[in-house]
């Protein structure tokens, strides 16, 4: 087996708690290789050099500036959409959540 490029990798943005590291174990354990990110432009450095998906914690965007990440997101070819997993702390679908509305749409 070849080793993984940086585009064999998911990328973690949760600055808060144990999130990231509990994600990370967790990824490990299906033999995902993940990379934690401390902020918002270390996210968008790291999508830059290559990344199969990216997990952000919506509390650590809810107040951030984004810009540069929809700058990304909106640059990228349409046949190359970077999923986005987006972890909400409110229960049920986004018609519950408008603030999740938001950030998806925006990804």
């Amino acid at each position: 087996m070849s080793p993984a490029t940086d585009s064999e990798r998911v990328l973690v943005l949760a600055p808060r708690g144990r999130d990231a590291f509990v994600a990370k174990s967790i990824l490990r354990e299906a033999a995902v290789r993940v990379e934690i990110t401390v902020d918002l432009p270390e996210l968008v450095q790291e999508i830059d050099r290559g990344a199969d998906a990216a997990i952000i914690t919506e509390a650590t965007i809810h107040t951030a500036d984004m810009r540069e990440l929809v700058a990304w997101v909106s640059a990228q070819p349409p046949w190359s959409d970077l999923p986005f997993l987006l972890l909400t702390a409110h229960g049920g679908g986004l018609e519950r959540n408008p603030a999740a509305v938001r950030h998806t749409m925006a990804l």
